[in-house]
């Protein structure tokens, strides 16, 4: 798989939700997340599986995200 990057978009409203996702993720994970400074997160998935659990994640959160090749 081509390094892929995630990027979340949220709002000061789901700020600490997105933020025990990026702990608990990169805590418990091989998987690299860091918050961003408009509220929103990056996820550095290892591998197809890494991207399927963000994606799996996120949508039952109800995040909006975009998946891109990573530079």
């Amino acid at each position: 798989m081509k390094a892929k990057v995630i990027i979340v978009s949220g709002s000061r409203e789901t700020e600490e939700v997105l933020n025990r996702i990026v702990h608990k993720v990169s805590s418990e994970t091989s998987i690299k997340a860091y918050p961003n400074v408009d509220f929103g997160a990056v996820f550095f998935p290892v591998d197809q599986h890494d991207l399927t659990f963000l994606k799996r994640i996120l949508k039952d959160k109800g995040f909006y995200f975009k998946v891109e090749d990573a530079e």
